[in-house]
């Protein structure tokens, strides 16, 4: 899952008479109006240099571009779901991937700095994928969310065969690792601080440290983790357990935008409610071991 790092920069549509589909034409009329739209239609955040930026509609016409944080061990689910949107939409799927907007060490850092997002979808896409979609994100006011795609729970991941967190930390385990994005840290820093042995700069690094056993056990993001396993525990002795009784509930991924696009948010919307009802969306994510938001 990506995340907002806050403060400067550290059913198919139907054909139409024209032959494109309607959301191809809304969009084609959206890039005609573009050019009487003046600069500064959409604010930037006061971290953005006006010179990066001119507040303009991007124009698409039969496109449409998502960026993807291509860093997250999940990126392809993403990919997937936003071909399979954008073909519900009869619409041709392009992909930003963010690592072409980073430095080599970007690899040390997770996260989107609030300056580069709004810069991206200014610039670069129409719409952010892979991005949480809960209560307890409040992203920048510049942007605006989708209904979720995806959704998935934590689980504990160990080499010591631990049921739950719960019995690990009465057996008296004191190193859980956990990785520096996420709800995860805060919260377990929160009710059991004395638990938290290393805070990881990415969830590659922490279950290379479970494997390795300078972590007792990692908490990670479902969909995350079997992504970096692909479902294949090794032989290494590495079991998943449950991380009761930290209540964390389950963490939903949707796209982000700029929140000018309104008309596009509720087309995005409403494709993935119509690939939810006809079993399209949750076949695909099956596919990965996933499963889309109850």
């Amino acid at each position: 899952m990506a995340l907002v790092v806050t403060g400067p920069i550290p059913s198919p549509a139907r054909i139409s008479p024209c032959g494109r589909g309607l959301f191809a034409l809304a969009l084609a009329c959206l890039a005609a109006l573009a050019a009487a739209v003046p600069a500064g239609a959409q604010e930037a955040p006061i971290s953005v240099p006006g010179d990066l930026h001119d507040g303009t509609p991007r124009a698409t016409g039969d496109s449409i571009t998502f960026c993807i944080d291509d860093r997250l061990p999940e990126w392809t689910v993403h990919r997937a779901v936003g071909e399979l949107v954008a073909a519900s939409l009869l619409v041709e799927p392009k992909f930003y991937l963010l690592k072409e907007s980073l430095t080599e060490r970007s690899d040390q850092f997770e996260g989107v700095p609030e300056a580069l997002l709004f810069i991206l979808l200014d610039d670069e896409c129409e719409a952010f994928l892979g991005m949480p979609i809960t209560e307890r994100i409040v992203y920048p006011g510049f942007v605006t969310v989708t209904r979720p795609y995806v959704a998935g729970g934590f689980v504990l991941a160990s080499t010591s065969g631990a049921a739950s967190l719960g019995t690990l930390l009465e057996k008296g385990g004191r190193r859980v690792g956990v990785s520096a994005s996420g709800p995860v840290f805060p919260t377990l820093s929160y009710y059991y601080p004395e638990s938290i042995s290393r805070v990881y700069r990415s969830s590659e690094l922490l279950l290379a440290a479970v494997r390795a056993g300078e972590a007792e056990a990692g908490i990670f993001w479902e969909p995350e983790f079997l992504a970096l396993t692909g479902g294949d525990l090794g032989e290494d002795g590495l079991t998943i357990g449950s991380i009761a009784p930290l209540a964390m509930g389950e963490w939903s991924i949707g796209a982000i935008m700029l929140s000018r696009e309104t008309y596009l948010r509720t087309m995005l919307d409403e494709a993935v409610a119509s690939l939810l009802a006809d079993g399209s969306l949750a076949a695909l994510l099956t596919e990965f071991g996933l499963r889309p938001p109850a």
